[in-house]
């Protein structure tokens, strides 16, 4: 299967993430399947305007995940495959505003024979090799837009591959897995001038360990396009709708 090349924006849905005057743009963390938040409870982040509606498939091995989004993991009655997001794409796409829905996935065999992309807005996909590429093809011929991480230290690999992100970069905010943590970057400006100059277009949103105002503000300040907040929503969104 050949990986389809498109411009940023140029697919059949248009979203915030489109229109540059938009920003800054704001992605959250849902975890599909667990019991302690309801589906019912993603109206909330529609309300508040989120942009990117990050839906969080179950896995038996959440390595890059902290404690807060491991026990979501291991709480969801979630089978890891595309059809846990059909319920949650269908509320998404009934909100007056469009809302990306994009698939957070660790790469598996079981997800690699997963046809289902259609209802797709976008990918983010963990893994190394053919694996994960496969996955990312199967969800580009479906339809689906690209997100690319970026670990902190800035691989060559991950640089070159987020150059062609369709969706957005996610840049590593803090090393180590999700959590929360309450630490600046101060090399986040920095970090961000190497992407650019190595012709990242798209939208960048720093993210992992971001769970503070204060960090919120280090990374616009800094020069992102937008935040991705993790382990923060999941701990707020078990407390309940509020």
């Amino acid at each position: 299967m050949c990986r389809r090349a498109y411009p940023f924006g140029m697919t059949t849905r248009q979203f915030t993430l489109d229109d540059p005057t938009a920003a800054p743009y704001l992605a959250a963390y849902f975890p599909l399947g667990d019991p302690l938040v309801p589906l019912e409870r993603l109206a909330a982040y529609v309300a508040a305007g989120v942009d990117v509606v990050e839906l969080g498939l179950q896995t038996a091995d959440p390595y890059a995940d902290g404690p807060v989004i491991a026990a979501s993991m291991q709480r969801s009655a979630g089978t890891g495959t595309l059809a846990d997001i059909h319920s949650a794409m269908g509320l998404l796409r009934r909100s007056r505003r469009a809302v990306m829905g994009m698939v957070f996935a660790y790469a598996t065999p079981l997800l690699a024979r997963d046809a289902a992309w259609s209802d797709v807005d976008a990918l983010l996909c963990l893994g190394d090799g053919p694996l994960r590429e496969g996955i990312e093809d199967a969800a580009v011929e479906g339809g689906a837009r690209l997100t690319t991480l970026v670990p902190y230290d800035l691989p060559a690999a991950d640089v070159a591959r987020a150059t062609r992100a369709t969706g957005f970069v996610f840049l590593q905010y803090s090393p180590g897995a999700t959590g929360l943590r309450d630490a600046t970057d101060p090399a986040l400006p920095r970090r961000l001038a190497r992407l650019r100059a190595a012709g990242v277009t798209a939208p960048i949103l720093a993210g992992i360990g971001i769970s503070t105002p204060e960090q919120v503000r280090q990374v616009l300040d800094a020069g992102a396009n937008g935040v991705v907040i993790g382990s923060k929503t999941v701990q707020k969104a078990v407390e309940g709708q509020a």
